[in-house]
């Protein structure tokens, strides 16, 4: 049977897995740039190259600036937007309070987690387990895209649009720094996913304690070492 969290949690996916309008595709394009690694820190966002990179024209690229800007992804400076760039101290604070978010949102989703929100995780972490340690960059741009579903479906299933609305910055925003942690500091896909399957393993066990506590750990694991 379909909850209305479920139904929800479908149309969501949908519209972020098959972005269709304009202005969609031309957010998603520059997001998932900035995510991977291809548009790096302190870049000048110009209008006419990422219309031509994501297949659209300059008024929806405006508008998705726009709102990687209320992302927290990109800055505006003298009308001009960079990719943002931060500091260590800030990075260390992004991923602290991360770290609490989503702690918190992984012990409500042990309590409220139905059977269709654990089939798709398990899917999910079944998908990142295909990335070889020995990965490319597509391999890794793929499993961050999955990490990202992943962290995601959990705060859809708190059912708590308010914690969804709250936590969605602090996901985004230090996810590209992960991505250059991962190959700096060369870690491992299949370490990240082993911390995945024990967070799974406390939502399945519908223990709150044990999801906060291995949600904590895992997303502190992520920071960059030289910043901790």
């Amino acid at each position: 049977m379909h909850t209305a969290r479920t139904r929800r949690t479908t149309r969501r996916r949908m519209t972020m897995e098959t972005p269709d309008k304009p202005a969609e595709r031309a957010y998603s394009g520059i997001r998932d740039a900035i995510l991977s690694g291809k548009l790096s820190p302190g870049d000048h966002l110009r209008e006419e190259p990422l219309a031509e990179m994501t297949s659209t024209s300059r008024t929806p690229v405006r508008e998705a600036l726009r709102r990687l800007v209320a992302d927290g992804l990109a800055r505006e400076e003298n009308r001009h937007r960079y990719v943002t760039e931060f500091t260590d101290a800030e990075i260390t604070l992004m991923f602290d309070l991360r770290a609490r978010i989503e702690g918190f949102a992984a012990s409500l989703c042990a309590i409220r987690i139905d059977q269709a929100g654990l089939q798709h995780l398990d899917g999910l972490i079944a998908q990142m387990d295909q990335i070889e340690d020995s990965h490319t960059g597509a391999e890794i741009a793929t499993f961050l895209e999955c990490n990202t579903r992943f962290h995601n479906a959990i705060l859809e299933q708190t059912g708590s649009d308010y914690l969804e609305r709250m936590a969605h910055p602090m996901l985004m925003t230090p996810a590209a720094l992960v991505h250059q942690h991962m190959n700096r500091n060369k870690i491992s896909p299949s370490v990240s996913n082993a911390q995945h399957k024990e967070i799974y393993r406390a939502l399945a066990a519908r223990h709150p304690e044990w999801a906060d506590a291995a949600m904590r750990a895992h997303v502190l694991s992520s920071r960059p070492r030289d910043t901790a």
